[in-house]
């Protein structure tokens, strides 16, 4: 294995902090945001302002939904829509060549079936940890990837085996999962900012790239 994804989802307010320090490692990152995030921000989400410097510093921004909502009780008419909604969003804002007109990650729950309308309305891959790889995911030819999730509980000692494990075996990619980085954590899915330097500095040392999932075609 020879490529790390750094995935953060949810547009925590720490994403442009996260951004410029895998900057500062020769690395980009990779961003699943939905679009509800900026159109009713909460106090925590992350400023518009830093989300364009990020997607402008050569950040990947995954579309993540309009509202972060469940598509399970969606019917294929209505996850076209959000698909094409979604798209459309960010083709106003970023672009139609952005990242995010390219890439997304269903929010919360997706299928074999979401997988396929969502390349149908345009998209090119899409990810989730919810499937197997096959149908999760449609990399560059050959890419197959480990998925694997950062949790403060853990501390970094599960990622860190998690990297060398899948550095040594026949992925050519891992996707390492990451929400909001905290000093102290509130909670179990967000990461110490100490973890995750040492996760990042564990990855230089393994000789691994990180440009995002474009960066493997």
């Amino acid at each position: 294995m020879s490529h790390v994804i750094w995935l953060f989802s949810d547009a925590g307010n720490t994403d442009g902090q996260a951004a410029a320090l895998l900057e500062e490692h020769g690395m980009k990152g990779a961003f699943a945001w939905a679009t509800n995030a900026f159109t009713h921000p909460g106090r925590e989400t992350l400023p518009w302002a830093e989300a364009q410097e990020i997607a402008a510093h050569g950040h990947e921004v995954h579309s993540h939904g309009m509202r972060h909502d469940s598509w399970s009780r969606y019917t294929e008419t209505e996850i076209a829509r959000a698909c094409r909604a979604t798209r459309q969003w960010w083709a106003n804002r970023l672009g139609r060549d952005c990242s995010a007109c390219k890439i997304i990650g269903p929010p919360y729950y997706s299928t074999a079936t979401i997988r396929r309308i969502a390349l149908e309305t345009g998209y090119t891959y899409t990810l989730s940890n919810w499937l197997t790889p096959a149908d999760s995911v449609e990399l560059p030819a050959g890419y197959e990837y480990q998925w694997i999730t950062c949790y403060h509980g853990e501390g970094p000692s599960a990622t860190l085996d998690a990297l060398d494990w899948a550095s040594k075996s026949a992925y050519r990619a891992v996707i390492c999962s990451l929400h909001r980085l905290r000093d102290e954590p509130a909670y179990d899915k967000e990461v110490r900012w100490s973890d995750f330097r040492a996760v990042i500095d564990h990855a230089v040392e393994l000789g691994l790239t990180a440009n995002g999932v474009l960066g493997l075609a």
